[in-house]
């Protein structure tokens, strides 16, 4: 564990479970940067600890790993909120991930029609309206970085 300071890892847990206050919230945005290292310090922690209950056997196993993948969601949804969307293109395209096209004309999922591709039934749940940089994204944020 590499925590910055105990300060900024409450304000990080109260953003990420959206009951952060004005001052935290003001210390978080005094340096997005530092916010983000803090966010991928609680990932990563928090995944440590999941793999660790995960093995752990007993009635309460279940719930607490819920409990456990619950948190791990929220710090995950929080992390990709802070990334702006040139950051996200970026960090995808070093990891090999997209072609750094992102809001260009090509940065599209497209589909031929309901007769030729199985992508038809996306519109069915809400993926025809993302970009395919931020469809990436969605399922990065699925995989452990």
């Amino acid at each position: 564990m590499n925590h910055l300071s105990p300060a900024l890892e409450a304000a990080a847990w109260a953003a990420a479970d959206g009951v952060a206050t004005d001052a935290d919230l003001a210390l978080l945005e005094r340096d997005p940067l530092v916010w983000r290292r803090q966010l991928e310090v609680l990932i990563d922690d928090t995944e440590d600890a999941l793999d660790h209950v995960r093995k752990l056997r007993g009635p309460e196993r279940g719930r607490v790993v819920a409990d456990m993948e619950a948190e791990l969601t929220r710090l995950e949804v929080s992390y990709g909120r802070l990334l702006s969307p040139g950051d996200l293109n970026d960090a995808l395209v070093e990891a090999d991930l997209a072609d750094g096209n992102a809001n260009q004309i090509t940065d599209m999922i497209t589909c031929p029609g309901l007769d030729f591709c199985a992508l038809a039934n996306a519109r069915s749940i809400g993926l025809d309206y993302y970009s395919a940089t931020e469809l990436v994204a969605k399922v990065l944020l699925r995989v452990k970085r």
